[in-house]
């Protein structure tokens, strides 16, 4: 399916490295440049991007002159992100009017932690050695791994059955008779955005080492790792068609980060959460934090809890506690909560980069931004007019509260005297307002409201002039003498000829 722009063409394109079967696009950087081609740019204003993490809300993430060709992305987290493109025209109007009707061009993942991978030896029967592993990624490449061995007290690694797939869970055992007494082993795995990890290597069987020649494949050498501070510059692609931007059926997402996230307009924020242990009892809690533009979970020491129902909590197997969190700055916060019991035994473990918050908080105290476009008047026929408005209102943190836009009017622009023109609309839209008769001159406003409940104003300090009637001299009268005491004088008769003095 396609949605066809009917006064420009707008294609977003995108390339990389590493491709999956659902075609998303798979990174292993957070910057990346994302080029897109516009037709008919003289009846563009601006293009806009719009990203979706984790099939969350669509956010603004980019603004571009239709000349520039291309946006330039960056991000503070991995994620699954979908990207939609808005239009603009010159003549006010938006393709898509409203941002719930956009539709992702493309699906790309960025992922720059690296696999997992846990490595042990086991033995067998006699000279047969062998090890078990598992690589673990939520973008795993199956077809990447590969094992490589080497005699203890060398240093050159070589491959082991390089043609062969192994998977990422998998065992694989050697009969060394005749070839050594002990080998090293080590496994290599990569995932879809590239990222490669090598597993340190173990001893198998654990002996002293020997001479291991025959039936192994000679390695080339290792592919140098993608350089993650560089910008990926992505050449286009082929245009998906030449009628417009391609919609791609990717499905929903049930990411828990995404249905997590709560929105704020405070620093200050309180966590609650409900707990249950065995018939040792609650002992202790602690809370860790991921800040905003960070990877890293960092424990908040002198963390307090508190029990709702203002008891202590110790030693009690099930309640609620709530703890305060001081915040530094807007953004998104991670948190992480795990409690123990009185027999020293926690919840979880301690948060890894791979940990999943238990719940993610929106700090935005910014009110969107919004403006209104010069208004344009016109005649209605019998001295009204019509007001054709268009507006835009952004939030590149929390997104709008969807259809929390409103136009008011007022006739004088002061006090509470508004009353509205349209409601529930947009971030970016317009309207044909007809203008109620005997007004000539109205203050116009426009409010927005972002999910965090900030609220952004635009208003016109100056009025607008709607009295479109032309002023007429409709009949004149006049008197001869002077003032009050003259005679009304009319039109003069035609005096006959036998009237007029020789």
């Amino acid at each position: 399916m396609s949605v066809r722009l009917p006064l420009a063409l707008l294609l977003l394109v995108f390339a990389s490295t590493a491709f999956a079967q659902d075609n998303s696009r798979y990174f292993n950087k957070r910057e990346v440049n994302i080029p897109f081609f516009a037709d008919d740019r003289e009846q563009i204003q601006e293009v806009q991007l719009y990203a979706s993490l984790n099939g969350g809300n669509w956010v603004l993430v980019g603004r571009a002159h239709p000349n520039q060709k291309r946006f330039h992305f960056t991000t503070d987290r991995d994620g699954t992100y979908d990207f939609g493109v808005r239009t603009v025209y010159v003549n006010g109007r938006s393709k898509p009017e409203r941002t719930e009707d956009l539709r992702p061009s493309r699906r790309t993942v960025i992922d720059t932690i690296a696999p997992q991978i846990t490595l042990r030896p086991y033995a067998g029967a006699d000279k047969i050695a062998g090890v078990e592993w598992e690589a673990t990624d939520e973008n795993i490449d199956p077809k990447s791994i590969r094992l490589e061995y080497r005699w203890p007290g060398t240093r050159e690694w070589r491959s082991i059955d390089k043609d062969k797939e192994f998977r990422p869970k998998d065992q694989q055992s050697w009969n060394l008779a005749g070839r050594g007494n002990a080998m090293e082993v080590r496994v290599r795995a990569r995932d879809l955005a590239g990222n490669e990890a090598v597993s340190d290597p173990v001893t198998t069987p654990p002996s002293a080492g020997g001479n291991f020649d025959r039936g192994m494949s000679d390695t080339r050498g290792i592919d140098r790792l993608p350089d993650t501070n560089k910008v990926t510059d992505l050449p286009p692609l082929r245009p998906f068609d030449t009628g417009g931007l391609r919609e791609t059926n990717i499905g929903s997402s049930t990411s828990a980060r995404s249905s997590n996230l709560i929105y704020v307009n405070n620093k200050e924020i309180t966590l609650e959460h409900d707990f249950k242990v065995g018939a040792s009892g609650y002992k202790k809690a602690e809370l860790y934090v991921r800040k905003p533009a960070q990877t890293s979970w960092i424990l908040v020491k002198n963390a307090s809890f508190a029990d709702v129902s203002g008891q202590s909590s110790e030693g009690k197997t099930e309640g609620t506690l709530t703890c305060l969190f001081s915040a530094e700055t807007e953004g998104i916060y991670g948190f992480f909560i795990r409690i123990q019991n009185n027999v020293e035994k926690w919840s979880d473990d301690e948060p890894n980069r791979l940990s999943q918050p238990n719940v993610e908080v929106m700090v935005d105290m910014t009110p969107p931004k919004v403006t209104l476009n010069p208004p344009k008047i016109r005649p209605a026929g019998d001295g009204q007019a019509i007001m054709d408005l268009s507006w835009l209102a952004e939030d590149s943190l929390s997104g709008l509260q969807p259809e929390s836009l409103k136009v008011e009017y007022s006739e004088t622009g002061i006090g509470q005297e508004w009353s509205p023109i349209v409601e529930q609309q947009s971030g970016s839209g317009n309207y044909s307002w007809n203008v109620p008769p005997k007004i000539w001159k109205v203050f116009l406003r426009v409010t927005a409201r972002d999910r965090s409940g900030n609220i952004g104003v635009y208003k016109k300090e100056q009025p607008v002039l709607v009295d479109l009637q032309k002023p007429s001299v409709e009949k004149v009268k006049g008197y001869s003498g002077g003032s009050g005491g003259g005679t009304r004088v009319g039109t003069p008769s035609p005096k006959k000829l036998n009237d007029i003095d020789p």
